[in-house]
C-alpha cells in the first residue's frame, strides 16, 4: 500500500493544495468545487483499482515467459559492465554541461548536445535494468553503492543548470525500488527524510538557479505558495470542460481526428513530424506531436508566444481522458481504476528480480507525475524500455551462441564430452 500513499501525496501537491491555496490565500487560478470533487473521485477510483489488484497479486511471483532465470544474472552482469564503462563519461559530460549553461536562466542558453542526451538516457536505462535484476544482497556491496552515488551525482550536476525532473527521474524510481524491495521502510523518520528531500528537489534547485528572483519583493514563503499554486494545472478542467475536443483542435489548427490520448501514447513510435499530421510548432521547435499539454500551451499563450517560450500550463491525466473519450466522466473514472490496477501490478512485480523492472519503474514514476501530465506519457518510455531489455537479452544469447560455436570449432571432442 506504500505506492498508493505516494500517489496520495502527489494528488495533494498537484491537485488539492492549489485548490486550498486559491481559496484561503487567493494565489493561483480559480478552481471550482466541482473540479475538486472530480479529482477526489479520480483518486477514489484509482484507489479501488490499486487495492483490488494489489491484494490479488502481492503473493504471486511471475516467471519469465521466454527466458530462463539465468537470463536475469546474465542481464545484470552485462548492464553492470556497461555502466562501469559509461559512468565516468556521463560524469564528465555533466560537468561540461554545467559550465556550458553557467550564468544562463532556466529556459535560456544552449540546449543539451545530442551526444550528451544519448549517454544520459543510456545510463538511466542501464542503471535500472541492473538495479532490478540483482539480488537484494547486492545493494550493500561496494560496486552497487559507488555506481549509485555517481549515477545520482551526475544527474544532480545537470539539474543545477537544467530541470528538476532530470534529477527526479533518477532518485524517485530508486526510492520506489528500495521501498518495494523492503530496503527502506516507510517509518515516520523515513517519511520526514523523504519529504525533506522532496522539498530540496522542489525548491533548492530553482533557488540555486535564481528562479525565485522572478517575483521581486516577496518572502520565500510567498514564493513557495506561488510555486505550489501554479504547479498544479487542475484549473484547466474548469477552463475547458464545457468545450469539445473538436473545438480545441480547431482553435489550434489541427485535425479533430488527432485524438490526444492516441497522440501521447504513440508519440515515441510514430514520426508525426515527417507525416505532417497532428503536430504543433511550439516551445522553440517545429512539428511536435499535438499532445494535450501542448494544445493547452498554444491556447493559453497564443501561437507566437507558445513557440518562443519553454513554459506552458501542462496538463492533468484525467483531462486528457475526458477529451479522448468524448467528454465522458464515467470512462475517466473507469480508466483511473485501470491505472490504479496497473500501478499495483508494476509495484508488486518489483518485489522480486524481474526482466522488465526498468519498464515497471518508468510506469510508476510517470503515474506519480500523472496529476500534472498526460496519461499517454506513462507509457512513453516504458514500452521502448521493455523492447530494449529484449534486444539486450537477444544480444547476450547471440554472444553466448557464437562463443559456444567457437569452442566447438576449436575443440570438437570437448563439445562431444559435454553432451554426456
Amino acid at each position: 500500500m506504500i505506492f498508493l500513499f505516494l500517489f496520495l501525496l502527489s494528488c495533494i501537491i498537484f491537485w488539492w493544495m492549489p485548490y486550498f491555496i486559491n481559496i484561503h490565500v487567493g494565489i493561483g487560478r480559480e478552481i471550482s468545487q466541482y473540479t475538486f470533487l472530480v479529482s477526489l473521485f479520480n483518486f477514489l477510483f484509482f484507489s479501488i483499482g490499486y487495492i483490488t489488484l494489489y491484494f490479488s497479486l502481492k503473493n504471486i511471483r511471475f516467471r519469465p515467459l521466454f527466458f530462463r532465470d539465468y537470463s536475469l544474472r546474465k542481464l545484470s552482469e552485462f548492464t553492470e559492465n556497461l555502466l562501469v564503462l559509461i559512468t565516468p563519461i556521463c560524469l564528465i559530460f555533466a560537468i561540461i554541461f554545467f559550465f556550458m549553461r553557467l550564468g544562463y536562466k532556466y529556459g535560456e542558453g544552449p540546449y543539451m548536445p545530442f551526444i550528451f542526451q544519448v549517454f544520459f538516457y543510456l545510463q538511466i536505462f542501464l542503471y535500472f535494468v541492473y538495479a532490478t535484476t540483482i539480488d537484494i544482497t547486492n545493494y550493500k556491496q561496494k560496486k552497487f553503492i559507488l555506481l549509485t552515488i555517481f549515477f545520482v551525482l551526475t544527474r544532480l550536476i545537470v539539474s543545477l543548470q537544467w530541470g528538476r525532473l532530470f534529477l527526479a527521474y533518477s532518485i524517485v524510481p530508486l526510492f520506489i525500488l528500495l521501498l518495494a524491495r523492503g530496503i527502506i521502510r516507510l517509518t515516520f523518520k523515513n517519511i520526514v527524510v523523504a519529504l525533506g528531500l522532496f522539498l530540496v528537489l522542489l525548491f533548492a534547485i530553482p533557488f540555486f538557479r535564481g528562479d525565485f528572483s522572478k517575483i521581486q519583493g516577496n518572502s520565500i514563503f510567498v514564493e513557495i505558495a506561488y510555486s505550489l499554486a501554479f504547479g498544479g494545472p487542475i484549473s484547466l478542467f474548469d477552463e475547458y470542460k464545457d468545450f469539445s475536443y473538436e473545438e480545441l483542435a480547431k482553435a489550434v489548427g489541427i485535425d479533430d481526428r488527432c485524438n490526444p490520448l492516441l497522440i501521447s501514447l504513440t508519440a515515441w513510435l510514430i514520426p508525426y513530424k515527417y507525416l505532417g499530421i497532428c503536430t504543433l510548432d511550439i516551445w522553440q521547435r517545429e512539428g511536435r506531436p499535438a499532445t494535450l499539454d501542448r494544445i493547452f500551451a498554444m491556447l493559453e499563450l497564443g501561437p507566437k508566444t507558445a513557440y518562443e517560450t519553454l513554459y506552458g500550463p501542462s496538463s492533468v491525466y484525467f483531462i486528457e481522458l475526458y477529451f479522448a473519450f468524448g467528454e465522458n466522466l464515467f470512462i475517466v473514472y473507469l480508466m483511473s481504476a485501470l491505472l490504479g490496477g496497473l500501478s499495483a501490478f508494476a509495484y508488486t512485480r518489483l518485489r522480486y528480480k524481474t526482466l522488465f523492472g526498468v519498464a515497471y519503474l518508468e510506469i510508476l514514476l510517470k503515474v506519480l507525475f500523472a496529476p500534472r501530465s498526460n496519461f499517454g506519457q506513462i507509457f512513453e518510455k516504458a514500452i521502448p524500455f521493455a523492447f530494449g531489455v529484449i534486444i539486450i537479452l537477444l544480444l547476450i544469447s547471440l554472444i553466448n551462441f557464437l562463443r559456444r560455436l567457437v569452442i566447438v570449432q576449436r575443440n570438437p571432442q570437448s563439445a562431444y564430452n559435454n553432451q554426456f
